[in-house]
Formats: structure tokens, C-alpha cells, sequence
């Protein structure tokens, strides 16, 4: 019933419900479940530390953190020289943050932006392949990533949480912006970060030299370790004993149901078993000797082979597995496995039922086992929500509470009271019957004088109309210790009554908060809304439709307001799970790195768009690049340039060349928008809309150079350049001859014939290349520049347009013209004009759909080059051989249907 505690456990089920939908790893699941009971441990589910302290007058703030941050600053050793105004001034620029096990502080090679200070918990210093451990930090107040403050060097270790930790975080650009204001002098600083670098290095050196030499035989710290003590890899567990897997699932079932069957059937028999003697008791005795032996054997395999989860990891060593079941019960367990009916040849056999009710020690796993069934569930697609699952659990443990009172108020008449003439069974008269009959001749009552089963029946009566408070009178105590029992049972049922209204509203708070009822009430606020403001109806659809659609997604009205309480590496490992389908469908992102791909995924939002719909029109202030995760995209040219700024007025000839290479239709693995890069107005420069229906991912200006800012130079130039150069899998914008491109390219020739490919660009007009073989294929080639004059007379051709091919041709006449000046000898005019009019010849090919694909084969005789394919062939010549300038042929073979 505590208010933060439901507002809590709301927010972590909407959390595993997001994590459900999208089916991530279990693995991440767990990291999720075990942070999320830290932070309610630690913090009382606060995660947000700063937000408090910043809501604060400034004179409070500085207050605060002298308190709590200051010390850390002081005893940074680099900031000795550093004015006490300056020490308070960066303790006041420190980030809280909490970390789960098994995050990533800091990835080596990243350029780093921020270094840490540690408050509580211990970090691995890890090397390049993560497989040695340099140094593990975990006094309060140790520094670590300081690098990245004084130089935009690559990091060379990587940081890991090894249990729950929590630093402060100085950024780059705090430090900075306060030693500039300060016009600080940063020599000795810099001097003592160097000496403790140094430092670091020799001893990140001495201990991977120590870890090598451990390896050797011969060596005198592989005779001290023993023999491969380091080296000796865990035992491997087996698969079926490793968590979740098929054998533990049907394991872990049958668990539940053996404790469930000992949680109803051993306080029954205690109770209600009349004649010990009886077959039937036999029988029941052989199916509780089977389950006495699956929980022996249960114990032996939890303490030595079943493997566990802790944060996250899977512990595999039998020590690890040992201790972890020692301090999970492992004695209690013990004892609920002894043989105790054994005492039952001494102590009489009609007692041996009351003897195992040592065995009742076991159903205290009972919850454990539902919650590890709830597990499985949801590993098996099939998610029950909290709200629902209390709901269940509530009312299956309200029956057993029940069914135990109900053998309890029996026991009492039967053990303790058998003596006793007047109790509630010997009153509870049915006309002239009663449930027990008193005999004055042996001075006890015969226990049940109806069949045991309506004992049972009326027993159970009792308890549920007193729990109830409804309390017909029909049956009511008479000895003071029945009245006793009586009134705890009142107090069991006021508690489990109390939990049960708690279960039915939060049950009924959860569909009105979070569920299906939620959205509702949120589209009717948008309905109102945008009547208010009287939305266009084409527009309101397109609002509509994104947010039906994203709720079908996730079923969670803010994603990112309910994830905001897990870590940023967690953040972007659920991201990268759910959207790498996206970034793996797009070439440029499917390149990078994979921290860089998890950076790329947490960036990205999603935008829904109707067909037909506008995503932005020429004109438009906008600042995303956009890629496409389904549908199709069309693009259009401006009509008008007056409607671009002054940038976009000078990339018109760019556009278009990117038309006539990429298309107007854009499909999934393309994206758009990316002129923003290297905009300053934001002016869009195209209209783009949806074709079809379209499913968009969008990353803003800012979010890619905040993931830049973690690259090395080269590796941010290139992403940067192949986002504005590169659509998909085509390329369509050159700046120099080294650069990358996609051709199409024929089959490859045979081996006997040594060719070269030839190259050309893919994909204009969604239309224009419908007539290509379906053959053609694309290729990736390199045009290299060659060491021989005769390399510049090979032209590019950078889109199927005779007015770009034209600018081509004349400027590689130019480089011709000074490069054969040396010779004595430039090319005629006739020449250059025959290039021409093949350009203009290779546009009305691809036009007419005439154009079969192109191959490239040379003719020793006349030392030319021609493109060949099935059908006759006509030769056009970009050149003349006369001229002595090295030229070129391009011939194509046109499908000819007729005699000529």
C-alpha cells in the first residue's frame, strides 16, 4: 500500500513489459530486474541524485556539495594548484550516476569526453580484448578516464562496473569552460597527469608481461600460481543445467508442483487421516517417498551444477554455485529432506503422518518457484503484468491460507481437545447428527462421526466465514482455545483482505494509468485538442496514426520517461536490441562499430507517416537525417530555387546528380535529409513524402555529433562523408578519383580472358533502368589513378545524364590537353565532339530501355576498349585513334527484334 513503492514497482513493470514485447535477451532482462532492486534498496527508487540538488538556491547547492563532492576534487591529486572558487565550481559541474554490473564506463579507442570519480562500488581497468584485468578500483573516491580532460587521445583501456557502483562524472566541457573563465595555467597540471599516466602505463605493462610469463612452464610465477591456476578456464557446465534452459524450466515445474503438493497434502493428512492402517495411505506414503528423492536429488544439483544468474552474468563454478545455495537456504533444505517417518518404527506408525510435517519446511520455496515460473513465461512469449500476476498470487495464497486454518481448527479438536467434551465439532449438530460423537465410557470423543470429507468441508466453512467477517454463528468456538485460534484467524483474514483491495487496485490503477484505458484517455486529450485548434483532418489522421502505431509497438505511453531511470549503457543495449534490425538494414551503419551502432540506436525516434503523407517540404527548418525502416519515400527536386537558401541555391547541380544516381524512390537501407550536415540554416532543399506506408527513424544534427564526438578524426570524417556521398548501396557524389563507388556491372568474364571490370553508377529513376537484365549485378570497384598519361582519358561518367557526362568529358580534356602538351600533340575537335554525341547517345539508351548492361573487353589489335552483351553491336567512339591520344571505345549491343 505505499505510494512510492507502487509508483515503483508500476514503472519497472512497464519497463519489463517494453522488454517482453520486444522479446530482448533474458540476459539484459536480469541486468534490468537486479538494477532495479538496487536502486529501490540503495536509493528508494530514486535514481536522479542532481535533480533534487539543482532545484535548490545556489547558496544550498554549494552547501550540499561541500558536503558530499568537494573531497573528491580535493584529493584529486591533479587539481593541487587549483583556488578553492575553482574546486567548488567543478564539484558543482559532478553527475551522480549509478551503474549497473557489467556496464561500460568508457570504451577503449573512444575519444573520450569525461573521467569519473568513484563514491561507492569497484571498476575494472580492463585491457583492448577485455580478457585481462589490469587493476580493480574500489576505494571510495579513486579516478579513472582523467586522459580525455587534457588530451583527444584514444582511450587504451576499457572500464566495467564489476558490482553496482556510483561515481561523479566531470565532463570535458565543464573543466574547460572553468578554467578558461579563470585563465587558469594548466603546465603543472599537466605535469602530474603525465607522471601518474606514466605510471599507469608501466603498471598495465608489468602486469600483462607477469600474465604472459605465467603461461610459461619454465617460468618461476607459473611453479608459484601452480600448474595453469590462472590460465584454467571454468568447468564447463553443462547445457542442461545452465538457467533457462529446457531441462531447468521442466525442473523447476516440477518443483512447484511437489511443493504445492506437500503445501495442501501434508497438513491434510496430519489432520484428517483417520485409520493409518488403510492401503490408500500406503500409496500416498509411495508417491511422497518419490518426492522426497527428486528433492534430495534437487539439493545435490542446486549445490554443485545448476548454474545462476547474478546481475546479469551466468556463475558457472562449482564454488561460486556452492556458496551462493548456502546463503539461499541450502540447510533448511537439508533438513526439509531428513527421513523423519523413520521414527515412526519407534515411536508408533500412527504417528507418522505428524512426523512429516518436517517436510513442510520446504514450501517456503513455493514463492521463489512462482517467480521463476513467471520467468520462463516470458521467455516463452506469454507475460502476465504485475498488476495481474498479484492479483493471482494474492488469491491462490488466500485458498491455502484457508485450507491450512481449516486442518488447524480440525487438529485442535482432534489432538488437543480429544479429551475435552463440549468443542466446536461435538456442538456443530446437524438435526440429531453431529460431526463428533462424546463417549462417556472411554472419555473421549470418536474425532469425526460423519465422513471425513464433510469434516473437511465444515472446517474449511468455519474458517472462510470468519476470515470473512461474515460469520453465519452456525459454527462457533467453545473452549478459550478455540476462541484464540478464532481470533488470529480474524487477524490473517483482515491482513490478507487488506492485500487483496491493494491487488484489485492496483490491478485497476494499472489499466487506468498505464494500459489500453490510459491511451484511450490520452487520444480522447489529443481528440479535444486538436478540435480546439481546428487541425486540418488530413493532419489529424497523420497524428492519429503515429501514435496507434507506437503503442501498438510498445504499449507504453513515454518510452523514454520510464527508461530514464536505468543507466545509459543499459539504455543503449535495450536500444541497439530492439532497433538493430534498422541500423543492420542501412550500409553506412551497418560499418560502424558496434558501440557506435548501440550509440546510433539510443539516437535514433521514430516517425510514423501515412501514404502520401509530407515528411518535410522544400523550404522546411529542419535538422534530422532520416533512414528508412520500411516503406517507400518519394523525393522532389524544387521546381523553384528561389525557395532554398543560399547553400542549397549552390548544391541544385548536386541534387540532381544524386537523382539521376540514387532514384526519386527511396527503400529501406536508404536515407534522406543529410544535407542538414552542412547546412546553417536548416533549409530543406527537397520535398520528401511517403509513398506508401513508412516507418522512419530520425537522428538529429546534434545526437550524430554527440556520437562523433566519441570517434576518432578519420573515423568521424568518413561516416560524416559517406552519409553525404553515399545513398543505400549506391554512391552518388565523387570529390576526387580515390573514392569508392557502385557500379553495375556484367557477368564476370571467364577466366581465360583477362579483363577488368568496368564500372558505372546504379539506380536513377524508379523506372528508367526497367528494361535492365535482370543478370546485372553490383559490384564495388576502385578507380585507382594510373602512373601513365593514358590513365586521364578514362572518363567517369557520374550519372546517366548527357549534360554531367558533357562536364566530364570536358574536363578530362583539359588534364589530356596538359598532359600531352609535354608530347608535342593535343586532341582535334573532332574528337571532342564525338564524346559528346556519345554521351547524348548512352542517355537516349537508358531512356529507351534499351540498354542491356555493359561489359568491358579489350581488342589487342586497335588497343580500344568496348562494353559487349547478347545481340548485335554498334560501336560508338570516344575518341579518335588517329589523334595518337591514347583514345577509348565504348561500343553497346542493342537488342534489334527486326530484320535490320
Amino acid at each position: 500500500l505505499d505510494s512510492d513503492l507502487a509508483d515503483f514497482v508500476e514503472r519497472a513493470d512497464q519497463i519489463k513489459s517494453f522488454l517482453h514485447r520486444h522479446q530482448v535477451r533474458y540476459d539484459i532482462q536480469d541486468r534490468v530486474y537486479h538494477f532495479m532492486n538496487y536502486i529501490w534498496a540503495a536509493h528508494d527508487g530514486m535514481a536522479n541524485e542532481d535533480g533534487f540538488v539543482k532545484e535548490l538556491p545556489l547558496t544550498l547547492q554549494l552547501a550540499v556539495t561541500e558536503t558530499t563532492r568537494v573531497c573528491l576534487i580535493r584529493d584529486c591529486p591533479f587539481f593541487d594548484f587549483c583556488s578553492d572558487d575553482i574546486i567548488k565550481a567543478l564539484a558543482l559541474c559532478l553527475k551522480p550516476l549509478v551503474f549497473s554490473v557489467g556496464d561500460i564506463l568508457a570504451h577503449e579507442g573512444d575519444m573520450g569526453q569525461e573521467m569519473f570519480f568513484l563514491e561507492k562500488g569497484s571498476v575494472d581497468v580492463l585491457s583492448c580484448d577485455r580478457k585481462t584485468v589490469f587493476a580493480t578500483l574500489s576505494d571510495k573516491g579513486c579516478f579513472f578516464g582523467e586522459t580525455s580532460l587534457f588530451f583527444k587521445t584514444k582511450r587504451q583501456s576499457t572500464l566495467r562496473a564489476a558490482t553496482f557502483c556510483e561515481v561523479f562524472q566531470l565532463d570535458k566541457c565543464d573543466l574547460d569552460e572553468e578554467l578558461r573563465q579563470r585563465d587558469f595555467d594548466l603546465s603543472r597540471m599537466l605535469g602530474v597527469f603525465t607522471g601518474i599516466a606514466d605510471s599507469n602505463r608501466r603498471r598495465n605493462a608489468a602486469v600483462k608481461a607477469n600474465l604472459e610469463a605465467s603461461k610459461m612452464p619454465h617460468t618461476k610465477l607459473h611453479r608459484l600460481l601452480g600448474t595453469g591456476e590462472l590460465n584454467e578456464a571454468a568447468t564447463k557446465t553443462r547445457h542442461a543445467f545452465l538457467p533457462n534452459s529446457p531441462f531447468r524450466a521442466a525442473w523447476d515445474i516440477m518443483s512447484m508442483l511437489f511443493t504445492a503438493h506437500f503445501s495442501t497434502s501434508i497438513p491434510f493428512r496430519a489432520a484428517f487421516t483417520l485409520d493409518r492402517a488403510e492401503t490408500s495411505n500406503f500409496q500416498w506414503l509411495a508417491l511422497d517417498a518419490f518426492v522426497d528423492i527428486f528433492f534430495i536429488v534437487d539439493a545435490i544439483l542446486r549445490c554443485h551444477h545448476f548454474a545462476f544468474i547474478r546481475n546479469g552474468t551466468t556463475i558457472t563454478e562449482k564454488d561460486e554455485i556452492k556458496r551462493h545455495y548456502q546463503q539461499n537456504g541450502m540447510v533448511l533444505d537439508v533438513v526439509s529432506c531428513l527421513p523423519l517417518e523413520a521414527l515412526g518404527f519407534i515411536w508408533g506408525f500412527e504417528n507418522i503422518f505428524f512426523l512429516r510435517l518436517g517436510h513442510f519446511l520446504r514450501v517456503r520455496r513455493l514463492p521463489d518457484y512462482v517467480k521463476r515460473i513467471e520467468g520462463y513465461l516470458t521467455l516463452w512469449n506469454i507475460r502476465i503484468s504485475a498488476a495481474s500476476g498479484l492479483l493471482l498470487k494474492m488469491f491462490f495464497f488466500y485458498i491455502l491460507i484457508n485450507h491450512w486454518c481449516g486442518c488447524i481448527w480440525f487438529a485442535i479438536h482432534r489432538y488437543l481437545e480429544r479429551s475435552t467434551e463440549h468443542t466446536w465439532a461435538t456442538t456443530d449438530c446437524a438435526g440429531e447428527q453431529c460431526l463428533a460423537r462424546w463417549n462417556e465410557t472411554s472419555g473421549e470423543h470418536n474425532i469425526c462421526n460423519v465422513p471425513i470429507s464433510d469434516c473437511y468441508i465444515r472446517s474449511v466453512h468455519f474458517v472462510i466465514t470468519t476470515i470473512s467477517t461474515v460469520g453465519y454463528g452456525d459454527i462457533a468456538p467453545v473452549t478459550e482455545l478455540e476462541t484464540i485460534w478464532q481470533n488470529v484467524v480474524v487477524l490473517v483474514g483482515a491482513c490478507f483482505f487488506a492485500g487483496i483491495i491493494g491487488a484489485f487496485t492496483a490491478y485497476l490503477s494499472h489499466n487506468d494509468t498505464s494500459g489500453t484505458n490510459a491511451f484511450k484517455l490520452k487520444a480522447n486529450k489529443l481528440q479535444e485538442y486538436m478540435t480546439y485548434r481546428n487541425l486540418p483532418l488530413q493532419l489529424q489522421n497523420e497524428i492519429h496514426t503515429f501514435h496507434q502505431h507506437k503503442w501498438e509497438q510498445s504499449h507504453i505511453l513515454d518510452e523514454r520517461s520510464i527508461m530514464s531511470i536505468l543507466p545509459l549503457p543499459l539504455k543503449m543495449d535495450i536500444s541497439f536490441e530492439v532497433l538493430k534490425h534498422i541500423v543492420f538494414q542501412v550500409p553506412i551503419l551497418r560499418s560502424q562499430t558496434k558501440i557506435v551502432q548501440k550509440r546510433i540506436a539510443h539516437a535514433l525516434h521514430l516517425q510514423v507517416c501515412p501514404p502520401q503523407s509530407a515528411v518535410y517540404r522544400v523550404g522546411d527548418i529542419g535538422w534530422d537525417v532520416f533512414f528508412i525502416g520500411k516503406g517507400l519515400c518519394k523525393v522532389k527536386l524544387p521546381s523553384n530555387p528561389s525557395d532554398l537558401d543560399a547553400a542549397g541555391k549552390a548544391d541544385v547541380e548536386r541534387l540532381r546528380e544524386k537523382a539521376a544516381s540514387v532514384g526519386l524512390v527511396y527503400r529501406v537501407g536508404n536515407h534522406f535529409g543529410e544535407s542538414c550536415l552542412t547546412s546553417v540554416s536548416g533549409v530543406r532543399q527537397e520535398t520528401v513524402t511517403a509513398k506508401t506506408a513508412a516507418e522512419l527513424y530520425s537522428i538529429s544534427k546534434d545526437e550524430l555529433e554527440y556520437v562523433w564526438s566519441y570517434m576518432a578524426p578519420n573515423d568521424r570524417e568518413k561516416f560524416r562523408k559517406d552519409l553525404l556521398t553515399k545513398n543505400g548501396n549506391t554512391w552518388h557524389r565523387f570529390d576526387d578519383d580515390d573514392e569508392e563507388v557502385d557500379t553495375l556491372s556484367s557477368p564476370k568474364p571467364s577466366s581465360s580472358r583477362s579483363t577488368r571490370q568496368a564500372t558505372f553508377l546504379s539506380r536513377t529513376h524508379s523506372q528508367r533502368f526497367s528494361a535492365i537484365s535482370p543478370n546485372v549485378r553490383r559490384t564495388q570497384t576502385r578507380v585507382k589513378r594510373s602512373s601513365s598519361i593514358f590513365a586521364h582519358d578514362v572518363v567517369r561518367l557520374r550519372s546517366f545524364s548527357a549534360e554531367a557526362s558533357k562536364d566530364a568529358m570536358q574536363q578530362n580534356n583539359i588534364r589530356k590537353v596538359q598532359s600531352s602538351s609535354a608530347l608535342g600533340h593535343r586532341p582535334s575537335q573532332a574528337a571532342l565532339n564525338r564524346c559528346h554525341s556519345a554521351a547524348i547517345e548512352i542517355q537516349k539508351l537508358v531512356l529507351s530501355g534499351e540498354f542491356q548492361g555493359l561489359q568491358e573487353s579489350s581488342s589487342p589489335a586497335s588497343s580500344s576498349k568496348s562494353f559487349s552483351s547478347s545481340g548485335a553491336s554498334a560501336c560508338v567512339s570516344l575518341g579518335d585513334s588517329n589523334d595518337g591520344d591514347g583514345s577509348r571505345y565504348l561500343s553497346r549491343k542493342i537488342w534489334d527484334p527486326g530484320p535490320a
